[in-house]
């Protein structure tokens, strides 16, 4: 198999997020979930694992199943796939999800979070 990678600017990245149906991450173990956030905001529906960074980001916006659990993945998918109007939904909900997490508000809590430390 040969993987070609290919390097995409904010523009096209949100083109691609908005034309698949649906995201998907089966990461055993996040630090946080950027990619997660970009595809909520463009309206792209996510199935993601359970996993902590990704239950914080997503809240209730998104399927979940767990990390090694193929079965429960297969189901999330075929969800999306079989209701247009729950995909829908689940975009919906992933839009306003992400608005809590925009650069600015990213910004404002690091520097607020600085200025508890300064004396």
């Amino acid at each position: 198999v040969r993987v070609r990678q290919i390097e995409a600017d904010d523009t096209v990245l949100e083109i691609l997020y908005q034309r698949v149906t649906l995201f998907v991450a089966t990461s055993l173990a996040e630090g946080f979930g950027l990619p997660v956030i970009e595809a909520m905001s463009a309206g792209c529906p996510v199935a993601i694992s359970n996993i902590a960074a990704f239950r914080e980001v997503v809240g209730d916006a998104g399927l979940f199943h767990a990390p090694n659990d193929s079965v429960e993945l297969a189901d999330n998918i075929m969800s999306v796939l079989g209701d247009p109007a729950g995909s829908a939904d689940l975009a919906r909900l992933g839009r306003a999800r992400s608005l809590l997490f925009t650069w600015r508000r990213s910004a404002e809590l690091t520097a607020a979070a600085y200025q508890t430390l300064l004396p």
